[in-house]
């Protein structure tokens, strides 16, 4: 591989590593994590309580509140350093190793429903309302609540997951950051059972309602689930907090810390995450008493410290685990590693279509019911036909265009794609100009793709969507796309609409400088279906590229007027640059349309 086409590759693997690493660094912005900032404001004012009622009674204690649960001895302990290197290490290697091998809930869900549909024919259709939103909201969450008690179960009485469930009660203190403390195949389990049992709830709802009902919600959680958070971090924090006559029912703070204590007595208990009705039925559950009961935190039998390493807490479970495994358990279980290596080794190229954000592969009430759930943001790519030299077929603009915007709408979020818009002004008819003049172009006059456009914007807009983001691919519609937005946003305004030109995709910045980035010369670029369009169209579309006539020397043929319709070193083209290039646009177009005003 050259270094053109190794800086690419490194580029993204980069990215890859970094990403994770950035959103570790920025929890306390991060809604999805237990250290948001409000998590931990509401958990500092709450331990505080717990403090006073349940620790220490008496008033004016705050000296002695903070002397004890914010000590050095607590925070700098040699178990919590491992917590805070364990979890940076671990965001990298749970997002990029184990993330993509969790278990869907929508796909389990999906499953489910359509086992119902296959059981009792077609559903009824009924349209969801309040009651239909508050019973998925507490369905889901003792669903929910369900798998994470069964998952949490297997983790400690199968002997083989029990030594990766040792790295988290291998922790001496507790503090937030101790949650993270797990490994990665613990969380594997724990994050993947419950897509199995939440799916017989989610698929009900989806075979009985039309439209997609969805949960209540509180800080971007299921409403309950975001509601506990607000004293979750009180788990992993040694500050004795109850739940008084609740205690019974509801898993308090005292209740997860019985689950680490290293006394014998406690070992296994309080296995819930919310409820406390699994482990009363289990006869898993271990009441706290008024005041504090634990006197120490691990094992209970000195090994601990070999524990606050962070190699030790990520390779030393599979050894284990290793040596319980039978020598047949081995070599099936080699197999199955070098199978799944072999499967992440497979090209990106070769994935399946993404899924779920294109109109036209949507039925109406699906698509009422996206809009209604926040998806109110729609890519509207326009393409083009025309020629592209004697190596380039027709649809380059409209295949590159169609999977930037699969891209940039799954990248941002809450956004889907209209159908493309295929032509554009790409030359006149007579006399026969720009790319006209070579056989096969199809040209719109730029009023003919003024009126389609504000049409098909008036289209969406009235479908109930409020930003509506126009994507090029073809400079002939670019002056179309600006003059459109400055005519129509006034009006589109007062109706709660915007409308925005996505410019920075088609020009994010000097082409030259973006060519020196990736480790391309810009002198090989080309005016037209050269080294960019090539490498872009081999990253999404291979087949339409004839490779036998990427080269310049091969164009000897058809240098007759008008010419070949190429230029620059397309023989220098790659899928990897490609992707790079393709990067650049779509990264550009997502931070423009989430910054647009």
């Amino acid at each position: 591989m050259s270094a053109s086409e190794l800086q690419p590759q490194l580029v993204e693997w980069l990215e890859m590593l970094g990403k994770p690493l950035l959103r570790a660094g920025l929890f306390m912005f991060d809604q999805q994590s237990p250290l948001y900032l409000p998590y931990l404001l509401t958990s500092l004012v709450f331990g505080w309580l717990g403090w006073r009622y349940f620790e220490r009674a008496a008033p004016g204690a705050i000296q002695e509140f903070l002397a004890k649960h914010f000590s050095r001895a607590q925070w700098w302990h040699d178990s919590a350093r491992a917590d805070y290197r364990y979890y940076f290490v671990n965001a990298v290697v749970f997002t990029v190793l184990i993330g993509p091998l969790l278990l869907s809930a929508a796909w389990c869900a999906d499953r489910a429903r359509d086992l119902v549909q296959l059981g009792l024919g077609t559903g009824p259709a009924w349209t969801s309302g309040l009651g239909s939103r508050i019973a998925y909201t507490v369905l889901f969450f003792i669903a929910y609540d369900l798998g994470r008690w069964i998952a949490h179960s297997l983790l400690h009485e199968s002997k083989l997951l029990w030594e990766f469930h040792k790295v988290h009660h291998s922790a001496e203190v507790l503090t937030p950051v101790t949650a993270f403390r797990v490994h990665p195949v613990d969380l594997l389990v724990t994050l993947s059972v419950p897509a199995l049992t939440t799916a017989p709830v989610t698929g009900l709802f989806l075979y009985l309602f039309s439209d997609a009902v969805t949960a209540f919600s509180f800080l971007g959680l299921n409403f309950v689930i975001g509601l506990s958070g607000l004293i979750a971090n009180l788990k992993h924090w040694q500050v004795w907090f109850r739940y008084g006559p609740l205690d019974g029912w509801w898993i308090s703070p005292a209740h997860h810390q019985i689950h680490h204590s290293a006394d014998p007595r406690h070992w296994g208990k309080n296995r819930g995450f919310e409820l406390g009705c699994w482990d009363r039925w289990y006869g898993s559950l271990h009441i706290p008493t008024k005041h504090n009961e634990v006197t120490a935190m691990g094992f209970g039998d000195g090994s601990e410290p070999q524990w606050h390493s962070v190699r030790q807490m990520m390779f030393q479970p599979f050894v284990a685990a290793w040596k319980l495994l039978s020598r047949p358990a081995r070599a099936a279980t080699a197999a199955l590693l070098v199978t799944s290596l072999l499967m992440l080794a497979v090209p990106r190229a070769t994935a399946a279509e993404p899924a779920g954000v294109r109109i036209e592969d949507m039925t109406w009430p699906e698509l009422a019911a996206r809009i209604k759930a926040g998806a109110t943001t729609v890519l509207l790519p326009i393409g083009g036909i025309e020629q592209n030299g004697p190596a380039m077929a027709f649809a380059k603009h409209n295949r590159i265009v169609v999977a930037a915007a699969d891209a940039i709408a799954i990248e941002a979020g809450n956004t889907l794609v209209a159908p493309l818009v295929p032509f554009s002004p790409a030359g006149g008819f007579a006399p026969r100009s720009a790319h006209m003049q070579w056989p096969g172009t199809i040209s719109l006059r730029e009023s003919t793709l003024n009126a389609v456009l504000e049409d098909e914007v008036s289209s969406l807009a009235v479908a109930g969507f409020t930003r509506i983001a126009l994507l090029g691919d073809h400079g002939g519609s670019k002056p179309v796309q600006d003059a459109l937005v400055k005519r129509l946003n006034a009006t589109l305004a007062s109706r709660g609409v915007q409308l925005i030109s996505l410019n920075r995709y088609y020009e994010p910045a000097s082409l030259a400088d973006r060519l020196k980035a990736l480790g391309a010369d810009p002198a090989d670029a080309g005016d037209h279906a050269g080294l960019v369009d090539t490498s872009e169209l081999l990253s999404v579309a291979p087949g339409l590229i004839r490779t036998n006539l990427l080269s310049p020397e091969s164009w000897a043929p058809y240098q007759t007027a008008p010419g070949p319709g190429s230029s620059g070193r397309p023989d220098k083209a790659s899928a990897e640059l490609g992707r790079g290039l393709l990067k650049q646009r779509i990264d550009a177009a997502v931070l423009q349309l989430q910054t647009a005003k």
